[in-house]
């Protein structure tokens, strides 16, 4: 530490301003190192520590060295799947990753992405399916991530997107039918509730059209007086309506194995037949009645065995597992009401636990992503590591009508664990 005192005295130095101006700052040196030292031994306060953190949190939270233009541009560049670790940050990060602006100039620079999110159940069948995230790591492998900041998906439950958003309605916890619908917001991974439905529904259809979202069935029988079998959810108001009957006629049960929505129709598959509910008709006359049981052409294929499907330019795609048209892929045409099969050499190569009753198929940005979960059985018949696998395949449309099907790559997304269980799998573009 400097010695204050053995700085000279300026009373001999017949006053000569430069070296006072050098003295005085050297004196002004010392102090403020004296200063530094004596803080440094002692032990600061609580108050003033959270003070200080609290200032430096205020700071991160209201600016950047940079314009918000331009910070938004860069954040932009990077990859979806690292923007859960740029929000926890700070505040201000964490409020540009959720601003729709943010989004808006991904779109506008090309970098949106298709994201996919899975429920998968677990061994311990006492807990609830959780959900999983599909992303590219460092090494380019696709691999799914548990997404712990999320809550469980009730058994049973129907999900819906819409825009950035997943919304998860009814389903079953601790055997009881649930009315609640929540929703999860893909930006940040947060849910919120919404309001309830007025009845408790399980394995309900669900779809969306012209900004509201409708839900049919999920009762364990259906009455021809049930005034609430369809209800509709208001995305705009935020209030659920019931939509009175009259409904088909028909002996199908009120709890379905799949749903989609085509040219904005809602088709629903039942173990004995299939529905198609339009909500642009007039009331009264939403249900198509001629496409009522099981004589519907989409019956061919689409099937409650099998009922694994996405909907791809407005178009089904489905596993037939029997590869009846000569090809274990199928694409149903609402138009023409057709099917024909998705033609190429490697998807007859695809192994059985992604052709499977028990496998997840989606669109994953124009390509079919069809999840299949590898279980070793005492038989032996478990090919390569156990776990959640990932066929992804790009489609070529051709000309005539005919559709071609690439396997692009087979990863294991998910390995180590046995008997792990798909419930549903939905992608959004982000």
């Amino acid at each position: 530490m400097v010695n204050i005192s053995e700085i000279p005295d300026d009373s001999n130095d017949g006053g000569d301003p430069n070296k006072k101006q050098k003295e005085e700052a050297v004196l002004r040196r010392s102090r403020r190192i004296s200063t530094r030292n004596e803080n440094r031994n002692k032990k600061p306060k609580k108050e003033d520590v959270e003070e200080e953190e609290e200032e430096e949190e205020e700071k991160g939270s209201t600016s950047f060295p940079l314009p918000n233009d331009v910070t938004e541009a860069l954040v932009a560049l990077i990859r979806r799947c690292d923007y859960p670790s740029l929000s926890s940050v700070s505040r201000y990060f964490s409020s540009l990753i959720a601003s729709s602006s943010l989004y808006e100039t991904r779109a506008r620079l090309g970098l949106s992405e298709t994201i996919l999110y899975a429920s998968i159940g677990y061994p311990n069948k006492k807990n609830l399916p959780s959900w999983h995230i599909l992303y590219r790591n460092k090494a380019s492998s696709l691999r799914l991530t548990r997404l712990g900041s999320l809550p469980p998906m009730p058994c049973g439950a129907s999900v819906v997107t819409i825009g950035l958003e997943m919304y998860v309605i009814g389903g079953t916890i601790d055997h009881r039918r649930v009315k609640f619908m929540n929703v999860i917001d893909c930006r940040t991974h947060k849910c919120r509730s919404l309001p309830p439905m007025r009845r408790g529904r399980y394995k309900a259809a669900a779809g969306v059209i012209d900004g509201k979202i409708y839900v049919s069935g999920g009762f364990r029988k259906r009455l021809p007086s049930e005034s609430e079998w369809v209800e509709v959810f208001d995305l705009e108001k935020q209030i659920w309506e019931s939509l009175p009957g009259p409904y088909p006629k028909t002996n199908c049960s009120s709890e379905f194995g799949a749903y989609a929505v085509m040219e904005n129709k809602i088709y629903i598959l039942d173990y004995k037949g299939c529905l198609v509910y339009e909500p642009r008709k007039r009331r009264g006359d939403e249900w198509d009645a001629s496409a009522v049981g099981a004589t519907h052409p989409i019956k061919n294929y689409w099937k409650e065995s099998c009922p694994v499907q996405c909907v791809e330019d407005d178009m089904l795609y489905t596993i037939d597992r029997r590869c009846s048209l000569g090809h274990p892929i199928v694409v149903y045409d609402p138009k023409e009401k057709t099917w024909r099969p998705v033609k190429g050499e490697s998807l007859g190569r695809l192994p059985k636990y992604i052709l499977s009753s028990d496998s997840e198929m989606a669109n994953f940005g124009g390509k079919l992503a069809i999840l299949g979960s590898n279980r070793s059985y005492v038989n032996g018949d478990c090919i390569g590591e156990i776990g959640i696998w990932c066929a992804m395949i790009v489609l070529d449309k051709r000309e005539g009508g005919e559709i071609w099907g690439n396997v692009e790559s087979l990863d294991c997304v998910l390995g180590g664990i046995n008997y792990l269980t798909l419930h549903l799998c939905r992608t959004l573009t982000i």
